[in-house]
């Protein structure tokens, strides 16, 4: 299991300036901000192998929405962003090695 402090530091390419935000735990080991800048999408494992998915308000610490995804998905493996906004894919692989992929669509706050 990973350990982290939680903290994630951040630029916005658009102002130059830097920014901070306290995430919960090992969230910050797989996180990724939506390419409208307007969220950002991190996941973390549960002590019960569940998962849970959560929606940031990017340069905050407020969630706005938060999933948990069942032990049978398999184990977060990789997050990435597409062309439309608001959205990410993420891909857990399951115990015999298939990979699943799973589209994320941020709600509004």
């Amino acid at each position: 299991m990973k350990s982290s402090s939680g903290r994630l530091l951040g630029i916005d390419l658009q102002t130059k300036k830097n920014f901070k935000m306290q995430l919960d735990g090992e969230e910050n080991n797989m996180a990724i901000a939506t390419n409208d800048g307007k969220y950002l999408i991190a996941i973390k494992s549960n002590s019960d192998g569940s998962h849970c998915i959560r929606q940031y308000k990017l340069k905050s610490d407020k969630i706005v929405h938060e999933e948990i995804v069942a032990p049978e998905m398999g184990i977060p493996i990789e997050i990435y962003t597409r062309d439309e906004p608001s959205t990410c894919i993420i891909l857990f692989q399951k115990d015999n090695g298939e990979v699943i992929s799973c589209k994320y669509n941020c709600k509004e706050e």
